[in-house]
Parts: structure tokens; C-alpha cells; sequence
């Protein structure tokens, strides 16, 4: 919801799902699908950052540069 102007009436916050799962469920979604929409792309997600994270430690390691070395002395 972060930088949302307009949220649909009751979808103002995440208080709201449980009632949008209960009409989807009513508009004929099957559970396969819901759990697809909900917590099983999550779970992708995390995955998938997972694997960069180990992609990107497998190359080269930490920087140690400090600020001044990058951008130089203030002022």
C-alpha cells in the first residue's frame, strides 16, 4: 500500500483479506488458486531472492571502501 492514493472500499489495509479471499472463494477461485495469489508467491519470491543473494556472494566479497574513499573529503 505504500504510495497508493486509492485502496477499493474495505481493501484500505491488509485487514481487508480475509473478505476478499471469502468473495473470490464465492466467485468460483478454486483453493489451488488462492493459495497461488496469497502465501505460495511469497514464498516464490523469497526463493528467488534467496538464490540472487547466493549468486551474488558466490562472486566477489564485501566492499570495505569507506564513504571518503568513494566520494572523497567533504567540503
Amino acid at each position: 500500500y505504500d504510495g497508493t492514493a486509492f485502496t477499493p472500499r474495505g481493501l484500505e489495509d491488509v485487514s481487508g483479506y480475509p473478505n476478499l479471499i471469502a468473495e473470490l472463494l464465492r466467485r468460483g477461485w478454486s483453493e489451488g488458486d488462492l493459495a497461488k495469489l496469497t502465501w505460495q508467491n511469497s514464498v516464490r519470491v523469497l526463493r528467488d531472492a534467496e538464490a540472487v543473494a547466493r549468486d551474488e556472494q558466490s562472486g566477489r566479497g564485501p566492499s570495505h571502501a569507506t564513504i571518503t574513499e568513494l566520494d572523497g573529503p567533504l567540503g
